[in-house]
């Protein structure tokens, strides 16, 4: 990949090791990973980063809700890809470029996933 740029996640996750394990794995597929362990710092990464190609979302967070982090995200950019990795069941359908993966979900489904939301945040 000569001179490829790399793509940018921003990683929003409260557990550790899953933030931890995310880390590495998307780090291995050549991503340039950004972390948070909360919605509040997620958000103000988000807005001190120039580009930022995909959001990892945990929904479950303290303080911030990863809804109010959504709706905030998608305030600044309309565009933003986002995944949004839950425990919890998702029923309502989120507008914009929002992808759900229902936690517990097999790894290479997740890079799959977000090897497609990486591709999109170029387009347009």
């Amino acid at each position: 990949m000569p001179n490829e740029e790399k793509k940018t996640l921003l990683v929003i996750e409260d557990d550790t090791a899953l933030l931890n394990l995310y880390r590495q794995l998307f780090e291995r597929q050549g991503f340039t990973v950004l972390a948070a362990m909360n919605g509040e710092k997620g958000l103000e990464i988000y807005k001190q980063t120039a580009s930022i190609d995909v959001v990892v979302l945990d929904m479950m967070l303290p303080g911030m809700s990863g809804d109010e982090v959504l709706l905030e995200i998608q305030q600044l950019n309309p565009d933003q890809q986002i995944i949004i990795c839950s425990g919890y069941q998702v029923k309502e359908k989120f507008a914009g470029n929002v992808h759900i993966l229902q936690k517990p979900f097999l790894t290479p489904t997740l890079l799959e996933m977000l090897k497609e939301a990486a591709v999109q945040s170029g387009i347009g």
